[in-house]
């Protein structure tokens, strides 16, 4: 479903999602809850430090998204609300692709406007 009422526009759809910070020797796995033109937010599997002054980058992979860009630069984060009981492990985060290469650009902008716009099939 887009999300048309931001500045640039979102899909609003769900991803399985394989994520690593290999200088961090870090992994996991998550789901990707939006996508734009220029980034991502997903829920990360875990959690761990992260030190305000890191720049952390992640290698991104997402089966049902082939244009997806590979990697991604940490911008936000947030632990989940947790109420007594609950059991909520990982990190609500958002991240801007790193879209150093005109032909991953390309292949991403292509895809997701064509998905925002409605002309590619849902993935199944």
């Amino acid at each position: 479903m887009p999300d048309t009422g931001r500045r640039v526009p979102r899909l609003r759809q769900r991803f399985p999602l394989r994520w690593t910070l290999g200088e961090h020797r870090l992994s996991g796995s998550g789901e990707i809850y939006d996508l734009s033109v220029n980034g991502l937010c997903m829920q990360l599997d875990r959690e761990f430090p992260i030190p305000r002054d890191t720049r952390y980058l992640f290698t991104l992979e997402a089966r049902d998204i082939p244009a997806l860009p590979r990697h991604a630069f940490l911008r936000w984060f947030r632990q989940p609300q947790r109420r007594r009981g609950d059991v909520v492990t990982g990190f609500l985060c958002g991240a801007t692709f790193r879209l150093d290469d005109p032909e991953v650009a390309r292949a991403w902008t292509d895809w997701i406007t064509a998905r925002i716009a409605g002309a590619a099939p849902a993935p199944r």
